[in-house]
């Protein structure tokens, strides 16, 4: 099958950059994870599930979004391509540490001349808005900043934002949280995994949030 799938690959997309494939036995997290820290990008198709069943915590993507720092890629089952236009970077009030967790994200773009739109949906009177760095980071890059209230839950927030702007890919920054935190916080990011109907890349910032 893999060798069928390859073949089909050079059929699609005569002239594509070298294509190999490996078949390993073991658990699939882990394999994954294990074999993310010598790559740069990880592409996971999705499939969604029944509203009726919690999916967030025991899916293959989230479980890999979780283990590893790689950037990855996640494809909705019905996604079809399209050439990047507007990238939504979502994003909390939290700091981004440094431009090399958002570089994925500004290749990306640079490869397409696409624009990106930071978008925040402000949490009220304790929320501190978006890390002015960002836009520090992106300089050069033709990007802007957006904004809502907090009417609607975070991720009603965000895909409305994106439908509004008819983004063809959806950007998050994972967070690493001290293990006390799990217990107060579901990450919009597991959700955002299995809701989003473009694809969605997952980014990782590394420092730990430890507040609560």
């Amino acid at each position: 099958m893999m060798e069928d799938s390859k073949a089909w690959i050079h059929r699609q997309w005569p002239g594509h950059p070298p294509v190999t494939h490996s078949v390993i036995k073991g658990n699939d997290i882990p394999v994954i994870a294990a074999m993310a820290n010598d790559y740069d990008l990880v592409v996971m198709g999705t499939q969604g599930a029944s509203k009726f069943k919690d999916i967030f915590l025991g899916s293959t993507t989230n479980g890999v979004c979780k283990a590893t720092e790689t950037p990855v890629l996640a494809i909705p089952e019905n996604a079809s391509y399209c050439p990047l236009r507007k990238i939504v970077l979502a994003v909390d009030d939290y700091e981004v540490t440094g431009k090399k967790v958002l570089d994925p994200l500004i290749e990306l773009a640079d490869l397409h001349d696409a624009d990106i739109k930071i978008f925040h949906t402000d949490m009220g009177t304790a929320d501190l808005g978006v890390d002015p760095i960002i836009g520090m980071y992106l300089a050069g890059k033709e990007h802007s900043f957006h904004y809502a209230a907090t009417s609607l839950k975070i991720n009603d927030s965000i895909h409305e934002f994106v439908e509004t702007e008819k983004a063809d890919m959806l950007c998050l920054i994972g967070r690493k949280r001290a293990r006390i935190n799990n217990l107060f916080h579901r990450s919009v990011t597991k959700r955002e995994v299995f809701q989003t109907e473009i694809p969605l890349l997952v980014l990782t910032d590394i420092a730990v949030i430890t507040d609560f």
